[in-house]
């Protein structure tokens, strides 16, 4: 007895055709959906760069804003105090000369006493 395979019937012939055409319709389709995938993954990554490029311009926008908003509060609370300062130095140097001399005097013994403290402190 040997081994060796009977001739082969045609019609087994025609059934590895048609698996071999099936098998090859089969790697197409894949190979398309696997180009459709890396396709799409291609486009998503656009979109997430831009998405990320529009937010940080945004970003940018909304902090620029942020901080001239800032800057203009900023400013008007130093003039509101320049003004109140000028009308505290105006109301003082309007004062009578005798008021004025008083202030003065407060003033220098506040400093001198802030002297002696200093000095007692020292020794």
């Amino acid at each position: 007895m040997s081994n060796a395979p009977g001739p082969v019937p045609s019609n087994s012939v025609d059934e590895l055709r048609r698996l071999k055409d099936v098998e090859t319709e089969w790697e197409a389709k894949l190979a398309a959906a696997k180009t459709a995938a890396q396709e799409r993954l291609v486009k998503a990554r656009e979109a997430a760069e831009a998405a990320v490029h529009a937010a940080r311009a945004e970003v940018e926008r909304v902090r620029e804003f942020t901080l001239a908003s800032a800057r203009a509060a900023a400013q008007k609370e130093a003039e509101k105090a320049m003004a109140q300062g000028r009308q505290q130095a105006d109301a003082i140097a309007s004062d009578s000369p005798k008021s004025l001399g008083r202030v003065q005097e407060k003033l220098l013994k506040a400093v001198l006493r802030g002297f002696r403290g200093t000095e007692t402190a020292g020794k």
